[in-house]
């Protein structure tokens, strides 16, 4: 089947370079932001609500290219746990209250529904995405979903990057290692990630 340049829909999975990759999408995308439009859209709503939301306007999700991103979920999780100490009005922010700061609470405090079949699957075991783009190989893989959909792809920017690259295992013992890797099954057996 062939796709219509221009229509698609980027689900941005927090954390997950979803400013970096909305950047490039931007003049090409309704939702130019990552916070709520005031008709309601929110680029972090799961597969689910989204496709719901297009079905609702009378349009076909299955004819739309969507796409979205995973990382590295030992990376992901010190991400998420830098944000919320540097990011008041971040909901990790409430986390990182609520465990004052312990890293290895606020492991064991997040979500269990971060991983990306609970952000874009379909809740019976399948995908509402056509891809899955593993963010460490965003710059082979985005090319040619960008051409697939008609828009010029550039060099991937680094937006909002508040650590160095690979710092992320200092934070970890075996225990919230192995945490991570139960919370994140998914992603792990999709990309192959390793710690």
């Amino acid at each position: 089947m062939r796709y219509e340049p221009g229509r698609f829909f980027f689900l941005s999975n927090p954390k997950c370079g979803s400013n970096s990759i909305r950047h490039l999408l931007n003049r090409h995308s309704k939702i130019r932001v990552n916070h709520a439009t005031a008709d309601g859209w929110y680029p972090h709503h799961r597969a689910r609500k989204q496709k719901e939301r297009v079905e609702a306007m009378g349009d076909d999700w299955s004819s739309l290219v969507s796409f979205t991103t995973i990382r590295n979920p030992w990376d992901r999780m010190v991400s998420c746990y830098v944000y919320g100490k540097n990011t008041p009005e971040s909901r990790w922010r409430t986390l990182f209250n609520e465990v004052d700061g312990d890293f290895a609470r606020f492991v064991a405090g997040a979500p269990k529904s971060m991983h990306v079949g609970a952000f874009a699957g379909d809740g019976k075991g399948g995908m509402l995405v056509r891809h899955i783009v593993p963010l460490e190989r965003a710059s082979e893989l985005l090319p040619a979903i960008f051409a697939e959909i008609g828009v010029p792809f550039r060099r991937l920017p680094k937006l909002y990057a508040q650590r160095a690259d690979n710092e992320y295992r200092s934070f970890y013992d075996e225990e919230t290692r192995r945490h991570v890797a139960q919370l994140f099954a998914t992603d792990i057996e999709l990309a192959g990630y390793e710690f």
